[in-house]
């Protein structure tokens, strides 16, 4: 993959959950980083965005190659909302969490 390496901070919460999930969605934490951002912030119009607020003492870093597609994805939605890169992808991140977890839930669900 042609990118550049972007380390991010994810709350160690978070970045829990997205090890679980990763695990039994069989993607790398990584790729649902990247599906995150691209079902999450390529849209006209973010809801419900909070500022992140992530301190060294409380979040775990994580090494991610981000095409200039996604930069670019990322740099737009930072503009317009005036959030940092960082806090996007954890809000991405988190939408995206929700998403698989209800989506598993409901196979569960169905057996």
């Amino acid at each position: 993959m042609n990118g550049n390496v972007h380390t991010l901070r994810l709350p160690y919460d978070l970045s829990a959950h997205l090890e679980e999930l990763r695990s039994l969605i069989g993607m790398t934490k990584t790729d649902l980083l990247r599906f995150a951002i691209l079902k999450f912030l390529a849209v006209d119009d973010l809801k419900d965005i909070d500022p992140a607020q992530v301190t060294y003492d409380s979040s775990k870093r994580i090494n991610i190659i981000l095409t200039p597609f996604l930069e670019q994805i990322i740099s737009d939605q930072s503009k317009k909302t005036g959030q940092t890169a960082n806090a996007l992808v954890i809000f991405a991140a988190e939408q995206a969490y929700r998403y698989y977890s209800d989506m598993l839930e409901q196979q569960e669900k169905s057996r």
